[in-house]
């Protein structure tokens, strides 16, 4: 006779598997030191490895993980850096305490022969005491040094933690600050790995249990990619080559992947919010940053050949500017445009000495795709446009429009 399952024993699994899925996780968040060298291995080989040890204490179910660069970029403005100079057991555990976590790894990477030795040691910040240490061991050449960080780290979570060593399967909003604070640097620098950091801080968001908890954390990455996409805006303008350009650049599109990302994020927290479960990572692609659309390659190459001229006539004019000769500055302008150009010499000067103002023209190489896109469709309607970079008090601030029309056959500034 077949097996049948009646309504009842239905509802029943039915409750138990909502109550499974709805059921909050445990993990613990932890504070990992940059790997130290010992046994004559180099410093910039545990340095290297540094980000592979902490890529893999973040594969760990339960963990997460704060790295030592995420530390020192949160105190890079606080009177408090001074503690990451200290050494002592103690000193270092205080360190993760002040973000809220419960766990604080130290490591070493060594080499007896040619056998690497990675040694890690797993202290629990409340008792500030070595709870658990473990090593891996593998031979062969630099490459091996892998294996022996991924083996270590396997044999210090080959059991469990005990329960009351546990807490919120998520950073703290100091631990995710201090994340957030390493991640925005590491994504300007080419040879470090800003994915790993990408996925830390959205994958956080989708864990952290509560929304009383997420939401601060949400604003704070909102608040970041704003801010960030707003800089790069400025500092691109300032890009002293082609290579830093572009690297300014990749920049500022992974900050609009990750507002991407934080939209998912919001609408995965609201259906799971909606069905009563908990919210899953599952549905996240982490996607390479979209590049950015570039008007048409001949238009472009056209605008930076023909606007070399218009470009002599602003430095001129910004020349006399900064040196006050009114009569210079105006002498660049239109005939049409005379009382708007000393206009803009007095005004001008009047902000410049209350805000800290100066300018300089942007490179060809510095203009961005949809400024470039402006100044193709300026020349198409017979007038030019060259790009300033306003400076306050030093650093990038704003871009600045300058156009330039046709009279007499010359270029003569309009507008500034």
């Amino acid at each position: 006779m077949p097996r049948t399952h009646s309504a009842t024993g239905r509802a029943c699994w039915a409750l138990a598997l909502a109550v499974v899925v709805a059921a909050p996780a445990r993990g613990a968040q932890l504070v990992a030191l940059d790997m130290k060298a010992t046994g004559g291995v180099p410093q910039g080989t545990a340095d290297a490895l540094t980000p592979i040890l902490v890529t893999e204490l973040g594969r760990r179910p339960g963990i997460s993980v704060v790295s030592q660069a995420d530390v020192k970029a949160l105190l890079e403005h606080s009177a408090d850096r001074q503690l990451m100079e200290c050494s002592d057991e103690s000193c270092l555990a205080a360190i993760a305490g002040s973000l809220g976590a419960e766990l604080l790894l130290t490591s070493t990477i060594s080499r007896v022969g040619r056998k690497w030795v990675v040694t890690l040691s797993l202290l629990e910040v409340a008792k500030a005491k070595v709870f658990r240490r473990a090593t891996g061991e593998t031979l062969g050449s630099d490459e091996a040094a892998v294996e022996a960080v991924v083996g270590a780290v396997h044999n210090l979570f080959r059991d469990s933690l005990p329960d009351d060593m546990k807490g919120p399967a998520s950073m703290s909003r100091l631990g995710f600050k201090a994340a957030l604070a390493g991640f925005t640097q590491a994504i300007r620098d080419p040879k470090q790995d800003g994915k790993a950091g990408r996925r830390r801080l959205i994958l956080d968001l989708v864990n952290t249990e509560l929304d009383y908890d997420a939401a601060p954390k949400i604003d704070m990455l909102d608040t970041a990619i704003r801010r960030q996409v707003y800089t790069l805006d400025n500092e691109m303008l300032d890009a002293r080559d082609e290579p830093d350009f572009r690297r300014l650049l990749h920049a500022r599109q992974s900050w609009l992947a990750v507002r991407q990302d934080l939209e998912r994020v919001k609408e995965i927290r609201q259906r799971a919010r909606e069905r009563g479960v908990v919210p899953s990572a599952q549905p996240l692609r982490f996607e390479e940053p979209d590049p950015p659309d570039w008007p048409d390659a001949k238009l472009v190459a056209a605008y930076k050949r023909d606007v070399e001229p218009a470009r002599r006539v602003v430095a001129q004019a910004l020349k006399s500017y900064r040196g006050r000769d009114q009569k210079g500055f105006v002498a660049w302008w239109s005939k049409e445009h005379v009382s708007s150009a000393e206009r803009a010499f007095v005004d001008g000067h009047d902000s410049d000495e209350r805000y800290g103002y100066s300018y300089q023209v942007v490179a060809l190489h510095a203009i961005p795709p949809w400024l470039l896109e402006r100044a193709i469709e300026s020349q198409q309607k017979g007038e030019m446009l060259v790009y300033l970079l306003r400076f306050k008090k030093g650093e990038p601030d704003d871009d600045r429009y300058v156009y330039l029309v046709r009279e007499q056959g010359k270029w003569r500034i309009r507008s500034w």
